[in-house]
């Protein structure tokens, strides 16, 4: 199993915030369902750096999620990009250490509020 650092833009317009909630789209349940088909149609948990609110948008949104997939870390990106709304990208995909944290690894956090 390895770990993945994924790095996200996205326009939160459509969505109600970065973490799961039931009956309602976030950035959070739409990468996990996108995960879905490459993990033997089991659910991965995909841990962001942060949270957003529903309509907030976000140009570097750091994440990750263990997978044990063949798949070099291109073609993942490219197998997520085509599951996702083009309101969402991932902008890349890095194999890291399983010490890596998105949350409690982030070295900084910049906000731009309008």
């Amino acid at each position: 199993m390895s770990r993945y650092k994924i790095t996200i833009q996205y326009d939160g317009t459509n969505y109600f915030g970065w973490q799961m909630q039931s009956h309602k789209r976030t950035i959070q349940s739409e990468i996990e369902t996108a995960l879905v088909p490459l993990n033997d149609n089991k659910r991965v948990k995909v841990i962001g750096a942060g949270r957003t609110d529903a309509g907030v948008h976000a140009f570097g949104q750091v994440a990750h999620f263990d997978l044990d997939t063949k798949l070099k870390t291109v073609q993942l990106k490219k197998a997520l990009n085509a599951r996702l709304q083009d309101d969402i990208r991932i902008n890349s995909v890095t194999e890291i250490s399983d010490e890596f944290h998105a949350r409690f690894s982030a070295k900084r956090r910049y906000y731009r509020y309008q």
